[in-house]
């Protein structure tokens, strides 16, 4: 079931992410996904293995949800909230997109913790929220830095 609703998930993430504009060039989204991706990768095994703090289970079809989630639909929606701050949309209007991604994200892990794919030992709202803000500010500072990189080489 955790697996079966984890696979839903990401394809709703891949549409609207194949649907919401993008002001970052291809070669620019790619990079982040994977930066994103090593992040996020990193972060999660770092709190499961060392500090014990996040847990996946250790279930095929739960683990392999856990994996898929890393993978997909949280690096998607990181990705479309950068594009979302870096676009030319009123301020008012990123910072909307950018609250609304992170309570998605929010209520996405939310959904993970329910199904039993990933056990906090305290598990809050709070800390969640802060996790991702971070994640997405990190990720926002590198994309920022990997544009600006590409220009000053040119000029």
């Amino acid at each position: 079931m955790a697996l079966d609703l984890v696979i839903f998930i990401a394809w709703i993430v891949i549409v609207v992410f194949a649907i919401a504009p993008k002001r970052i060039a291809l070669v620019d989204i790619v990079f982040l996904y994977f930066i994103t991706v090593i992040l996020i990768t990193s972060t999660f095994t770092f709190l499961d293995v060392n500090l014990h703090a996040v847990t996946v289970s250790r279930s095929v079809g739960k683990s392999f949800a856990a994996i898929i989630s890393r993978m997909i639909p949280i690096p998607l929606l990181l990705i479309i909230s950068v594009n979302a701050l870096r676009s030319s949309l009123q301020v008012k209007y990123k910072w909307w997109i950018g609250c609304a991604v992170l309570l998605v994200l929010t209520a996405y892990d939310w959904l993970l913790k329910w199904s039993d794919v990933i056990m906090y030992r305290n598990w809050n709202v709070l800390y969640v929220f802060v996790m991702y803000s971070l994640f997405m500010a990190v990720i926002n500072l590198i994309a920022w830095w990997f544009v600006n990189l590409g220009r000053k080489e040119a000029q």
